[in-house]
């Protein structure tokens, strides 16, 4: 029989039926290890949850990295097209980390209203172009229905719709610029649909619509586009793929990360892990504290037992033992309570979104919460052993104890 898991069993079993001092600090170091874990969790997934909803949300419009001619550099200069052939699409389409390519044209315009106007890019895509990445943000209407006629539907976003007083299916004009000619070219397109992801500086940015109105304006060849928008299965974010797709294009072509068009919102969302490796170190000393004070008072509480088992032979290796299997059960009975109300909170929160956001500063309207089973496993583990070590602290005293000055004799 294992004599150290029989006495800590049975002063275990006792515990809630006396009324000492060592009852109310054994339930709050619980506590506190259970609001420990919870909070690890917490802290955890908003950060996961944060960067991928960011990142979703712009890889989505954007992509991860863009394909274009070398010296394409400022935003509205007229751009140089490219002409990809069908051995480089194929080389890109082939890698497992690649969803789709999309072709697209980027061109300054100013959309025009009978009261308002503004200055905007008109994002061109062509008949394959997947809308089904973007149609969760779609809040009214539908994508625009592109074909090889010219299309003359467009989609805008909220703020734009909003800034230019613009309505569902409403008439907008939209001027573009003619390289060889002085007045611009003017074309009337219909808004099919409007779009808020949330993020108000990307929103504003862009309108999606027929890129083969740019091509006719600037006179290129049907293969002729801006640039290519590369789309990965995940949310991918690793330098060698880059480098790698910029050593299989020619010198004519550049690349373009979407983190670098973007690098202040990532450099934003990296900070994330900062945070959670302080608030993960806070907590955790929270823990290790409230588990030697309940060590600590146990060993104080039970003095005279441990003189008497000395006295009768026992080791002091065997007494550490004990209040091993005594920090054992109580840390796990702390992680259990704490495993299920982070469970609870991260439930409720994806299920009704309870916990709003300001867009504005956070880029979207509710928290995320994302975590995988792994990370929960690490975080329970982190915590029990974090407590579990710090506990060969209090129980080093058991070695100054002396039974002849601790037994009690009547």
């Amino acid at each position: 029989m294992n004599l150290e898991h029989f006495l800590a069993k049975r002063i275990i079993k006792s515990i809630p039926n006396k009324n000492t001092i060592s009852i109310p600090i054994i339930k709050i170091g619980i506590s506190a290890i259970s609001l420990s874990l919870i909070i690890i969790v917490f802290s955890m997934a908003v950060t996961k949850g944060m960067q991928n909803e960011i990142k979703s949300k712009i890889f989505s419009l954007n992509g991860f990295l863009k394909i274009q001619s070398y010296g394409n550099f400022e935003l509205g200069s007229k751009l140089r097209p490219i002409s990809p052939d069908s051995i480089l699409l194929a080389k890109i389409i082939q890698k497992p980390e690649v969803q789709k390519i999309e072709k697209i044209i980027e061109e300054f315009c100013i959309v025009r209203t009978s009261t308002e106007f503004d200055a905007i890019i008109f994002k061109g895509v062509n008949s394959n172009y997947d809308f089904s990445r973007i149609k969760k943000y779609i809040i009214s209407g539908t994508s625009p229905k592109i074909n090889n006629k010219y299309s003359k539907e467009v989609l805008i976003s909220k703020s734009t719709a909003t800034r230019l007083n613009i309505d569902l299916g409403q008439k907008i004009e939209i001027l573009f610029s003619r390289q060889s000619q002085k007045n611009p070219f003017v074309s009337v397109f219909v808004v099919s649909g409007i779009l808020d992801t949330g993020f108000k500086e990307m929103d504003e940015m862009f309108l999606l619509g027929d890129y083969t109105h740019i091509q006719r304006i600037n006179n290129w060849e049907e293969n002729e586009v801006g640039s290519l928008e590369i789309h990965l299965t995940s949310l991918y974010d690793n330098e060698n793929f880059s480098n790698e797709i910029y050593n299989e294009t020619s010198s004519d072509y550049d690349i373009i990360t979407t983190s670098d068009n973007f690098f202040s919102v990532f450099e934003w969302i990296k900070l994330f892990d900062k945070n959670n490796l302080i608030i993960i170190f806070i907590m955790s000393f929270i823990g290790v504290i409230n588990i030697i004070s309940i060590i600590i008072i146990l060993i104080l509480e039970k003095v005279n037992l441990i003189g008497l088992l000395k006295a009768l032979g026992a080791t002091e290796n065997s007494i550490r033992k004990y209040y091993f299997y005594i920090a054992s059960f109580l840390i796990s009975k702390g992680l259990l309570i704490g495993n299920l109300i982070s469970v609870l909170i991260i439930f409720f929160q994806k299920k009704f979104k309870i916990i709003k956001l300001d867009p504005s500063i956070y880029y979207v309207d509710f928290l995320p919460l994302e975590i995988t089973f792994m990370e929960y496993v690490f975080a329970n583990f982190f915590v029990f052993i974090i407590c579990l070590i710090s506990i060969f602290i209090p129980v080093s005293a058991i070695s100054k104890i002396v039974p002849r000055s601790t037994i009690k004799f009547d």
